[in-house]
This record gives C-alpha cells, sequence and structure tokens, in this order.
C-alpha cells in the first residue's frame, strides 16, 4: 500500500518540490498587486514558465475589440454608448 501526506493548499505552495518545478507564477496585477497563479504542469526541455499578465480590468479593451472585431469606427462607438449598449 502507498501512503502520502496530505497537504493544505497553503502546504503544497510552500512545498519545495513545487518551487524547484517552478510550478507557481508571480502575475502583476495593476490594482491587487502581485498575484500568485499556478504554472502550466507539463513543461518543455530547456523552456521555463512563461511570465503572464493578469486579465485587464472589466471593460477596459471595449473600445479597441469593438474596432477589431466590428470595424467600429470611434463615431460608431460613440453611438454606442450614446445609445446605452455600452
Amino acid at each position: 500500500m502507498l501512503c502520502a501526506p496530505v497537504n493544505t493548499v497553503s502546504e503544497g505552495m510552500q512545498d519545495p518540490q513545487v518551487a524547484a518545478r517552478q510550478m507557481l507564477l508571480d502575475i502583476p496585477h495593476p490594482t491587487r498587486g502581485n498575484l500568485k497563479s499556478v504554472a502550466p504542469p507539463l513543461k518543455l526541455l530547456g523552456a521555463g514558465p512563461t511570465p503572464r499578465q493578469a486579465a485587464p480590468a472589466m471593460r477596459a479593451d471595449t473600445e479597441a475589440v469593438l474596432k477589431a472585431v466590428l470595424g467600429l469606427d470611434a463615431a460608431g462607438v460613440a453611438r454606442l454608448r450614446e445609445q446605452g449598449a455600452i
């Protein structure tokens, strides 16, 4: 029979093997500082975890997405704002 300790999340995050495998990433967030995130478990030879950024704030990219995806210009985005659609 195999057996091993069962760690809490906090204990697991402090485990030396987690650090050795680079399983936690610090992701910068514009208003909350650095956030801890779990790195992808599969590692390619010679490639460590890649730095990431936090998701944008709600509605931060609305105008850029409307322009890129729908092809709207500034006037089109303004019309949507006036109509209360965004």
